[in-house]
């Protein structure tokens, strides 16, 4: 793999050195064995990019994806291995909730797969991985198979029926009551009491009300009222939600899909974004969609600003270090 590390960008050139789901070769470049560590007070973001990702069809583009996520846990995580590097993040009796996404633009199948088929080479068993979404309905629709059984990879809904705004299966959810600037709300059972890490896995999509959504916002699948954080004050919600528990410590890795999602254009990057820290992948995700409309986003997504400001992850670019890397 070739790589190049970028660090001590200031936001003018990091949307500068940005290209087309790339970061681009204006800076610091560096060839050589995967870094160790991540440097003290930064926050790590990886891409991984090929552009075949974009044009290859059936097992080219299985082992594609999947060399893409193993070659991206190894690089984030500094391992000689994707097992090792696993192993700096989750033990092996973890029950790991994958958090996708299936509202309007959908995660990738093969992405999603990719990351559960690495954990179980990484040692952890199939019936400890969910991956899950609001409703089977959703699940369904990326042509998820339910299985709730306790044989293989579980996949299935918080409910089973389609919703989006509300449900009233309060069942579903933890008793706990959590305020979001004056809003009750509670998490699902699936986070909150099944599961003892959660990978996010959304897309890179346009809003009318918040910018766009990657990371952060994707955990308002994960509670029982997200319309309520809706409205003028839905940065606000966003940022907040991120500092609840146990979304904020029990989410442990973010995987960006921008493979062939991306904006509300579909046309894709060709890329795997991860990093462990949400504020820092969803500035870098803002750089990115940004540097695709040739504009700054509008309305301001200034969630990401005030989740910096409440320690759920960092914006200053000061503090994050991009690695880019071609998968091979």
């Amino acid at each position: 793999m070739t790589r190049k590390i970028f660090k001590n960008l200031d936001r003018r050139n990091f949307l500068k050195s940005i290209s087309f789901g790339l970061i681009g070769t204006n800076f610091l470049f560096k060839k050589g064995p995967i870094i160790s560590l991540v440097p003290e007070n930064k926050s790590r973001v990886v891409i991984g990019r090929a552009e075949k990702l974009l044009s290859a069809e059936g097992s080219e583009y299985i082992e594609l994806v999947r060399k893409g996520v193993d070659q991206s846990i190894m690089t984030l995580a500094g391992g000689l291995t994707s097992q090792e590097a696993w192993n700096k993040i989750i033990k092996k009796d973890d029950v790991v909730g994958l958090k996708v996404t299936y509202e309007r633009t959908k995660t990738d199948y093969q992405l999603i797969y990719g990351v559960a088929n690495s954990l179980i080479d990484a040692g952890l068993p199939p019936e400890n991985i969910i991956i899950f979404e609001r409703a089977d309905y959703d699940l369904t629709l990326g042509n998820h198979k339910i299985n709730r059984t306790n044989k293989g990879i579980k996949c299935f809904g918080i409910v089973k029926e389609e919703w989006h705004g509300a449900t009233n299966e309060s069942d579903k959810f933890n008793p706990q009551i959590y305020d979001i600037a004056g809003n009750k709300i509670q998490v699902c059972k699936i986070v909150a009491d099944m599961c003892s890490v959660i990978i996010n896995i959304p897309v890179i999509k346009r809003m009318s009300l918040s910018g766009f959504s990657t990371a952060m916002k994707n955990h308002f699948g994960c509670i029982n009222s997200p319309v309520n954080l809706h409205g003028d004050n839905l940065n606000r919600h966003i940022a907040i939600l991120n500092t609840v528990q146990p979304i904020k410590n029990k989410t442990k890795l973010i995987i960006c899909d921008a493979i062939r999602n991306f904006g509300s254009d579909h046309v894709g990057t060709g890329s795997i974004i991860m990093s462990r820290d949400p504020v820092a992948l969803d500035y870098t995700a803002k750089g990115i969609l940004e540097k695709h409309l040739k504009r700054e986003i509008s309305p301001k997504p200034s969630f990401i600003d005030i989740a910096a400001e409440l320690g759920v992850g960092v914006n200053d670019p000061e503090k994050i270090e991009w690695i880019e890397f071609d998968i091979t």
